[in-house]
């Protein structure tokens, strides 16, 4: 996130959604590890990150059945950074679209910092099982 996106606004569009893409994929895995390790569904919190960052990976490009068609959204080509990432969405029941503007960065941030303590509890939980031996040579 440092380096931020592209300065190719096409280029900067394909790698906001892989961005996404890759935090979603990320989060069946770490859901499927945790529930083979800890043997427990992973449980969280109504209003953490990681449910946001989700919601607006689905609201932007998800299932839009799955939310009864109620929202179309869509981010423009212009502009897409990290700090002041923003995307029209439009309510069938409005009559405007509304025009949405969020720290991308600082959600990514936040997901990260939920999402360690999982992590950390998935790799515990294998280091017990799996002791890491030293192989002689």
């Amino acid at each position: 996130m440092d380096q931020g996106f592209n300065t190719n606004p096409h280029l900067a569009y394909i790698e906001l959604w892989g961005v996404m893409q890759a935090i979603f994929l990320q989060q069946d895995s770490i859901t499927t590890l945790y529930k083979i390790f800890m043997e427990d569904k992973l449980s969280l919190e109504n209003e953490s990150k990681w449910k946001e960052i989700r919601k607006l990976r689905n609201q932007c490009s998800g299932h839009p059945l799955d939310q009864s068609g109620k929202y179309r959204s869509f981010f423009g080509r212009d502009g897409i950074n990290y700090e002041n990432l923003r995307y029209e969405r439009k309510d069938r029941r409005l009559p405007e679209p509304e025009f949405i503007t969020i720290d991308y960065a600082q959600l990514i941030s936040d997901y990260a910092d939920e999402t360690i303590p999982f992590l950390d509890a998935i790799i515990e939980t294998m280091t017990k099982r799996w002791p890491i031996t030293e192989q002689k040579a």
